[in-house]
């Protein structure tokens, strides 16, 4: 008797399907989305916890792991074909308290909370801009895009959160802390959140096919990188993000003079 070749195909329709012996109920593929998303929920709720305990490390790391998390259930929503609108809000929910709160709530407890009402200050911006730019991008994905979908308006939340959260990384490299640099990246990432500067979206560039050697072996160098050395890679990687703004607003520009063109 022949065997059946064992697929991805495979194990996606018999494990991940519908099950219909069971009237229609739900199945990992339906709910495999939003468990990421509540996974990635329950890690920002745990940067908190470690914040409070003075566990700098494990709290920065904790926002990482949501932020990986984020990343995913998208991609696992569209692979499975179960996109919902119970799934966008609550990722955005999600969103709003792994980018905004626990990155306000880590800085204020290590280094702000000397300033008093300030610093409190500096925190409640950084938070009420991050909700802002989610509430914006909920309503910007149902409506037609001017510019081309690799582009965002304003910095996503997970990149904010990372530029909110560069001073601490900082004083894990270098062992200095200062409230002034805390601050400054705190109101600079609010600011940057609600703008409508147009800035990249990296899972929507196109690389052309003369550059896939060259990226394949940037991607090996960047996790080899991010093993040995995590916290330098992912400052270095920050400011190159930074950097990068100034390059996708000219590139926008010059986007729209395009189109207006044709």
């Amino acid at each position: 008797m022949r065997k059946k070749k064992f697929t991805a195909k495979h194990l996606k329709k018999t494990y991940f399907s519908w099950n219909h012996s069971q009237g229609g109920g739900y199945v990992l593929k339906k709910i495999l989305p939003s468990m990421v998303t509540v996974w990635a929920l329950c890690m920002g709720l745990t940067a908190l916890s470690f914040a409070f305990e003075k566990m700098w490390t494990y709290a920065a790391a904790s926002v990482l792991i949501a932020g990986f998390l984020d990343g995913i259930d998208g991609p696992l929503a569209r692979y499975f074909n179960t996109s919902t609108e119970f799934g966008a809000e609550l990722d955005s929910l999600a969103d709003f308290i792994n980018f905004g709160v626990a990155p306000a709530l880590i800085s204020y407890v290590f280094c702000l909370q000397s300033w008093g009402r300030w610093g409190w200050s500096c925190c409640l911006f950084f938070a009420t801009c991050c909700g802002l730019r989610l509430a914006r991008f909920n309503i910007q994905r149902t409506r037609p895009s001017h510019l081309p979908p690799f582009f965002s308006i304003g910095v996503p939340a997970p990149a904010g959160a990372m530029i909110a959260l560069m001073p601490l990384i900082f004083y894990f490299i270098f062992g200095y802390s200062f409230q002034a640099f805390h601050a400054f990246c705190l109101l600079l990432s609010g600011t940057l959140m609600i703008s409508r500067y147009p800035t990249f979206v990296p899972k929507y560039l196109k690389i052309p096919k003369k550059f896939w050697r060259f990226t394949l072996w940037a991607g090996v160098i960047f996790v080899i990188l991010a093993l040995v050395i995590p916290w330098e890679t992912l400052l270095g990687c920050t400011v190159l993000y930074l950097a990068s703004l100034t390059v996708s607003g000219w590139y926008a520009q010059k986007s729209l003079k395009e189109v207006t063109q044709l």
